[in-house]
C-alpha cells in the first residue's frame, strides 16, 4: 500500500505440480464416443495474478485485476477401446499420447478494470455507481483444443448503481450485464475423439444482455 493506503497493489506468482490430476476426456469405449473422468499422470501449471485499487479525488476509485497462466503435461496417455466388425468383433485398444496438449484450456490471460464513485448524502444515505470491463483471451473448452470448441477473445461491459437509504436497511440497485450484447459460450462437452473427430461437441452459451432492478430490505432491528 502507498499514499496513506489510497493505493493497493497485490501480486502473486505460482508454480504447481500435479500428479494424477482428474480431468474429463473424450474417448472411445466399445467404439462409442463418451466423456470420461480419468487421471492425467503428471502436469505443471504456473502463472502470475495481480490486483490493484486506487482511491481518487472526489470519492472516485479505480480497481482492476489481471492474470497470466501457462502449463504443460509431462505425462498424459489415454486409451481408446474399439470393437471391430463382424464376424470376429475383435477388441482393439489404442493408446493416445496427449503430453503435448495444453494444460490451460481456459484463457491464458485475463484482465478487468472498473471505475466507480461513492457518494455520501447529508441525510445518511449513500450511493455507489460502478462500470466495469472484463476481458478474456481465447479459450478452448475441450481438452484437445478442438477448433469447434474455441471461444475467441472477448470483453464484457457491466454497470451497477446502488442507493442505500438512510434507514441502513433498504437498498435499491439498478444493474446491467453484457451491455454490448456479446455472444460467447462458457463451456462445452467434447464427445468427439479419434482422427476423424467423430461425435459431438455441445456448447453452453453465456447470458445475453440483461438489465435488472433490485429492492432489498433487511428485517429486524
Amino acid at each position: 500500500t502507498w499514499f496513506d493506503n489510497r493505493f493497493l497493489f497485490n501480486l502473486t506468482m505460482f508454480h504447481n505440480s500435479y500428479e494424477n490430476q482428474q480431468i474429463t476426456v473424450g474417448r472411445l469405449v466399445d467404439g462409442n464416443p463418451t466423456a470420461d473422468l480419468i487421471n492425467a499422470q503428471e502436469a505443471e501449471l504456473y502463472g502470475i495474478e495481480g490486483q490493484f485499487r486506487a482511491e481518487l479525488p472526489a470519492n472516485f476509485y479505480v480497481q482492476g485485476s489481471f492474470g497470466w497462466m501457462d502449463g504443460e503435461y509431462d505425462e498424459f496417455t489415454v486409451q481408446d477401446n474399439i470393437i471391430g466388425g463382424p464376424p470376429d468383433f475383435v477388441e482393439t485398444t489404442i493408446t493416445r499420447d496427449l503430453s503435448d496438449t495444453e494444460v490451460i484450456r481456459n484463457a491464458p490471460y485475463t484482465y478487468s478494470v472498473a471505475v466507480g464513485k461513492t457518494q455520501v448524502f447529508n441525510n445518511g444515505a449513500t450511493m455507489n455507481a460502478q462500470v466495469g470491463w472484463a476481458f478474456r483471451g481465447r479459450t478452448y473448452t475441450t481438452l484437445e483444443t478442438v477448433r469447434a470448441s474455441r471461444q475467441g477473445k472477448y470483453g464484457l461491459l457491466d454497470a451497477r448503481i446502488v442507493w442505500n437509504l438512510p434507514n441502513e436497511r433498504t437498498s435499491i440497485a439498478l444493474w446491467g450485464t453484457n451491455l454490448l450484447d456479446r455472444e460467447y459460450f462458457n463451456t462445452a462437452i467434447d464427445l468427439s475423439t479419434g482422427p476423424s473427430r467423430s461425435g459431438t461437441i455441445t456448447k453452453y452459451w453465456g447470458e445475453p444482455q440483461r438489465y435488472g432492478l433490485e429492492i432489498t430490505h433487511r428485517m429486524g432491528r
